[in-house]
């Protein structure tokens, strides 16, 4: 209830310009970090005071150094600032300009988009038996735009990695279950996308054991 308040006052203050950082969520996902958005830097600074978070950081800084080797551009162009202090630590995580998907929508919705996905992580991460891994990436987290698609949120990522395949796979089992997962059941329109979708995963070699049991190896 507390922080409820304050994240309120803040953003009063914020609205009326009297602070120049919007709170946006006072404990992410209760994973202990503060994100904000810092409107004068055009910034999302995400924050901790714990060992918790700190470990969390260091893994959003890893992964996002990990895919803009991979994409082939300057680190800089999506981290601003990193501030390692005794008690906390954070990153200024530049903005994205896009369209962020809403991850509630359905297939019939999304089809295009994952697709387009697809292409972008057959390109981008390198087919090997085991890649680097997000570990949490949905539709959520991603980001389209004309020029191209962005990663956000690294906080889970694992550079020892798991099968090629496995963010992507994820990214579609999310995306069809999400919106029905009250209901246990897809309607038949989108059991027939995600059908189409399967089919595209094994022409292009996800292994096979995401293919054909892939719950147990989301654990």
């Amino acid at each position: 209830m507390i922080n409820f308040l304050k994240l309120k006052f803040l953003n009063v203050l914020y609205f009326l310009h009297l602070k120049n950082k919007k709170v946006l969520r006072m404990n992410s996902h209760n994973n202990d970090i503060k994100v904000s958005y810092l409107r004068k830097l055009k910034v999302y600074r995400k924050e901790t005071q714990t060992n918790y978070g700190r470990k969390l950081i260091k893994n959003e800084i890893d992964g996002l150094s990990w895919i803009s080797k991979n994409l082939k551009i300057k680190n800089k162009d999506l981290v601003q600032f990193i501030s390692y202090g005794t008690k906390n630590i954070f990153i200024d995580i530049k903005e994205i300009k896009g369209e962020k998907i809403d991850f509630t929508l359905p297939l019939t919705i999304t089809e295009s988009k994952i697709f387009r996905f697809i292409d972008f992580y057959k390109k981008t991460w390198p087919q090997k038996k085991k890649v680097p891994c997000h570990g949490d990436l949905t539709l959520d987290n991603v980001i389209f735009s004309k020029h191209g698609i962005k990663i956000i949120d690294w906080e889970c990522f694992y550079k020892k990695g798991e099968f090629w395949g496995y963010d992507l796979a994820y990214l579609i089992l999310s995306a069809a279950t999400f919106p029905y997962y009250k209901y246990g059941k897809l309607p038949s329109k989108d059991q027939q996308i995600l059908k189409k979708i399967w089919k595209r995963l094994k022409s292009i070699g996800i292994n096979k054991k995401i293919l054909t049991d892939p719950i147990p190896v989301f654990k």
